[in-house]
């Protein structure tokens, strides 16, 4: 089955553009306006607090359309991150590199990048982000609509994860992409995301021991396989573990090689599960 783009990242993306074109004319700029965090910039052990504020419509020509956060140290509550653009990078509303923010309350939306369109983040220790929504952000071409996590640990409690798009070329997880890393989820749904490639929720790939629990996988889809999760093991032994996953839709497992004495637990209210070069033992 085909499915028709949404095309309302595109759009935005287009206006983003165009008004950004605009400023630049008006006030002499040939070039975007920051290279690194568009709207904030964070680096080599900084600490702050960010409360009930507004990141929004920020231009950068790198990393972090809005948030470049590197080797510091944030408390981000009750703040809206929106609109924001990574040009040909990543973290298009936020990048987190080397760093362990807490991320409560908040609201990450419309941002895009190459990949990465709401968050960002690689080779950090653990971000804690606890009732936030990400939503309506985009990739292109890359992976990741919504969250990308490279080689890093990601806890996620009561957080939405809705209508993130990885539709271009060979776009993989729409909803969350992870590499190398460890995520768990508590109490999160993941909807309606579409990914062209693979994984339209969720794709954990090489995962270092992921958990979800108590989660809802509904409404996601993806061009090619797994429209709720897809995870491609590599002939890895890893922790990837369903505990009362709600609402399951597809999950396809391949590569898989599990042994007796660490098996995959996977509780399922509704939905199915595809395991392919798998080997059980």
């Amino acid at each position: 089955m085909r499915y028709e783009s949404l095309g309302h990242a595109d759009s935005r993306k287009a206006e983003r553009q165009r008004t950004q074109k605009e400023r630049e004319l008006r006030m002499g700029f040939v070039e975007p306006i920051s290279y690194l965090g568009g709207g904030l910039h964070l680096e080599n052990g900084s600490s702050q607090v960010v409360t009930e504020c507004t990141i929004v419509d920020n231009l950068s020509n790198g990393r972090g359309g809005g948030l470049f956060m590197q080797n510091s140290s944030l408390m981000l509550v009750e703040t809206t991150i929106d609109g924001n653009s990574a040009h040909q990078s990543r973290g298009g509303g936020i990048y987190f590199g080397g760093s362990s923010p807490t991320i409560t309350g908040c609201t990450i939306s419309n941002n895009d990048a190459d990949n990465g369109g709401g968050i960002y983040c690689e080779y950090s220790n653990t971000i804690i982000m606890n009732g936030c929504t990400i939503s309506k952000n985009s990739v292109n071409p890359g992976d990741g609509g919504g969250i990308y996590c490279k080689g890093g640990n990601m806890s996620l409690g009561d957080c939405v994860i809705d209508g993130n798009e990885a539709i271009h070329v060979s776009g993989d997880g729409g909803g969350i992409y992870a590499t190398w890393s460890s995520l768990a989820l508590n109490g999160c749904s993941i909807s309606n995301n579409t990914a062209k490639n693979r994984g339209g929720g969720f794709l954990p790939e090489y995962d270092e021991g992921s958990a979800l629990t108590d989660c809802m996988i509904t409404g996601n889809r993806s061009y090619d396989d797994g429209g709720g999760i897809y995870s491609n093991f590599g002939g890895r032994n890893p922790s990837l573990l369903f505990v009362r996953l709600r609402y399951g839709g597809n999950i396809l497992l391949v590569n898989l090689i599990r042994w007796m004495s660490a098996s995959m637990r996977l509780s399922l209210t509704r939905g199915w599960v595809t395991a392919t070069s798998t080997t059980w033992v």
